[in-house]
């Protein structure tokens, strides 16, 4: 796992929404990755009144997602 700081910014924000049971099943050691490399700068806000295909998101982001739909949600 090699996320920038951007990345992982937007996933923690992100995370803070989806529900506490699809949170639990992320290793810890991943989420203690992605709080570990956020960019403290990052002025990234998760809009609610928005579908998540309707944020402005990294295509880092997106991957991401992706891979952890894949690993740890499916």
């Amino acid at each position: 796992m090699n996320y920038s700081p951007n990345v992982c910014d937007q996933i923690v924000e992100i995370l803070k929404y989806i529900p506490r049971s699809y949170r639990k099943k992320i290793p810890q050691e991943v989420i203690k990755y992605l709080y570990e490399n956020c960019n403290s700068e990052s002025t990234f806000v998760y809009n609610q009144a928005l579908p998540l295909e309707e944020q402005e998101l990294l295509g880092g982001t997106i991957v991401a997602l992706q891979e952890f739909n894949e690993k740890y949600w499916t």
